[in-house]
């Protein structure tokens, strides 16, 4: 599991990997924009994408993209994005990269594209539904879940929707609504089931998408805004986060089993942090 930067009173540009088992951190090189913030993190092969974002001195919209190379500990410089964003989503799907909404001028934008690394560029899809920000996104069975996040002028309502884009038609469709609507959330996908952790409250969700239904699994150990989340081994880790209720910047990981629906604190951050990227890398 690959920390890539995020916030803590400050843009953080720093690069940890963490082994579960043997609860052990290993720095990498650090990502060389120190002022930027609110990007979005995923990972293809053995490359981890930050996409967009903003500077904190200007608070303007990045189409930027940096790559950093986990088998080298390098970074290089990608293609722009065609689309300026920052709050938005990004997942890989197809050996592509996909941008996902976000905001840009104080509104959610609602353009999509996805970049091919073989062609060396970028390509316009079809818009969502609702453009949103500070949304969550997670592939599954070969389609693109879009779950909560802000919508309306400076993001002042939340949406409880959960759009769908299926890469095939290159069409968006709303599939079901969330029970508890929810913005800095995270989406992680395990046994073809759609887990909801963090936000503003201790309440998880999962969705069964060929079912159709929804439950409630148990409640975390902290309130996480703005948390990471991955599956590892059939588990889910959730890192860092903000609580609102403390007003405290979280450096703790828990661990969801959905085999025993617990949740237990199993390690640490190398340092308080929300915003940052989160993700498995595997090797090719």
């Amino acid at each position: 599991m690959y920390i890539i930067g995020g916030y803590y009173w400050h843009p953080l540009c720093e690069v940890h990997f963490w082994d579960p088992v043997s609860d052990t951190w290993v720095q990498g090189k650090a990502m060389p924009d120190h002022e930027r913030e609110s990007y979005s993190i995923s990972s293809l092969g053995a490359s981890i994408y930050v996409t967009g974002g903003y500077r904190t001195n200007t608070v303007e919209a990045l189409d930027a993209v940096s790559i950093y190379n986990c088998d080298y500990d390098e970074w290089t410089e990608g293609c722009s994005m065609i689309t300026a964003r920052y709050y938005h989503c990004s997942v890989a799907l197809h050996g592509c990269i996909y941008a996902i909404g976000g905001y840009r001028g104080g509104a959610p934008e609602r353009e999509t594209e996805f970049y091919d690394p073989l062609k060396k560029k970028w390509f316009p899809v079809a818009k969502m539904i609702q453009g949103v920000g500070n949304a969550t996104a997670c592939v599954m069975e070969d389609k693109i879940y879009v779950t909560g996040g802000h919508y309306g002028y400076r993001g002042s309502c939340t949406y409880e929707k959960i759009q769908v884009y299926k890469p095939e038609v290159n069409e968006w469709s709303i599939i079901t609504i969330s029970p508890h609507p929810e913005y800095g959330l995270c989406s992680v996908p395990l046994n073809n089931k759609l887990y909801l952790v963090g936000g503003q409250t201790t309440i998880a969700d999962c969705y069964d998408p060929e079912k159709d239904e929804w439950r409630s699994i148990s409640v975390m150990k902290e309130r996480r805004m703005e948390c990471g989340a991955v599956a590892i081994n059939g588990c889910i880790y959730v890192t860092g986060g903000y609580s609102y209720s403390k007003g405290t910047y979280l450096q703790s990981i828990e661990k969801y089993d959905p085999e025993l629906d617990t949740w237990e604190i199993v390690g640490t951050l190398p340092s308080p942090a929300r915003s940052h990227g989160c993700v498995c890398v595997h090797s090719v």
